[in-house]
């Protein structure tokens, strides 16, 4: 069985028991992100690239953020077909493919969809996979887990620098 078929069939199982959100971090670790990108993989790091924009981060951080949401879509076939048949509605909206456009044409349409099943869910799963990603930790301060570490009152708990000194009433 090779890395991506397991993949697969560890996405399905995931999807099958609820474990999403406390599973993330093994999602990470089981995902094969030297795989072949397919065109869902391609359409969703651009989505996730448009819907949570870093400029500092590399495209392969996007990359890998689709790759993973398209596992769990291929895990669930519900999920498939509302994303799907939301990139056809992006692509059905205006001139051309949704993915041919300028970011602000993309963004433009996208707005225009914040109503939908499809923004609502992708937006939702999209973030909690894209922001679990070690890379993006970097890029927004946060540490990682720390329970293995000791937790977090003694790595950092009130290293907070940019909050003003409290005032101490007498």
């Amino acid at each position: 069985m090779t890395r991506r078929a397991r993949r697969r069939a560890f996405l399905r199982w995931l999807a099958a028991t609820g474990l999403t959100l406390p599973a993330l971090p093994a999602l990470h670790a089981f995902a094969d992100n030297h795989a072949a990108p397919t065109d869902l993989d391609v359409f969703l790091a651009a989505l996730l690239q448009q819907l949570f924009p870093h400029p500092a981060l590399d495209a392969a951080v996007y990359g890998q953020g689709g790759q993973i949401l398209a596992g769990a879509a291929d895990a669930d076939p519900g999920l498939r077909g509302l994303i799907v048949a939301g990139w056809a509605a992006l692509d059905a909206a205006g001139d051309g493919p949704w993915l041919d456009r300028s970011p602000g044409a993309r963004r433009a349409v996208l707005e225009a969809s914040v109503d939908t099943p499809f923004f609502q869910v992708v937006r939702g799963l999209g973030g909690l996979i894209f922001y679990s990603l070690p890379e993006v930790w970097a890029l927004v301060g946060y540490q990682g887990p720390s329970f293995e570490k000791g937790g977090y009152l003694a790595r950092g708990f009130d290293d907070i620098d940019w909050l003003p000194e409290p005032e101490h009433g007498d």
